[in-house]
């Protein structure tokens, strides 16, 4: 794994078109969808956690970082990785990175209630969404409702 400014390349954009596969509906266009053509700083601070398997581009994820916060803004993996869980993994080392820098939050990105191509994101413990209320409330499994807002919050030690 790699850290360093938020980027996009022709290397990114081909992991890109193998991983907008794994959608059976909403497909995303493009990585452009997600992130802005200078992501390094617009419309914040980003970064690339890459990920590298015999030297191709296998995982990529998006990290914005706020004040208080960190929001993973979008999780690029190659499918035939599948079975690795490379979106959990760049997870973690995103919540060891938020964590390192004296973050309280760690976003995951949203989900759906109804089962999707982010359930991985489900997998996590202690979740909470947003209730469009103002609240943040503890996520779980069997809640009514349509798109799930979760948020990390990450302790002090």
């Amino acid at each position: 794994m790699k850290l360093q400014p938020a980027f996009v390349n022709s290397e990114v954009e081909a992991l890109f078109a193998r991983h907008r596969t794994r959608f059976t509906h909403n497909v995303p266009e493009s990585i452009y969808s997600f992130i802005s053509r200078r992501p390094a700083d617009i419309p914040c601070r980003c970064h690339s956690l890459t990920l590298y398997h015999q030297n191709r581009l296998v995982g990529i994820s998006y990290l914005d970082e706020g004040e208080q916060a960190t929001s993973s803004v979008y999780q690029c993996f190659d499918p035939a990785y599948t079975k690795r869980s490379l979106g959990i993994l760049m997870i973690v080392h995103s919540i060891e990175l938020s964590r390192s820098w004296g973050k309280a939050y760690y976003y995951p990105g949203y989900a759906y209630q109804e089962p999707s191509e982010y359930d991985y994101k489900k997998r996590l413990g202690a979740l909470e969404y947003f209730d469009w209320q103002g609240n943040w409330l503890k996520f779980e499994a069997d809640l009514p409702g349509r798109a799930l807002f979760t948020n990390i919050e990450l302790p002090t030690t």
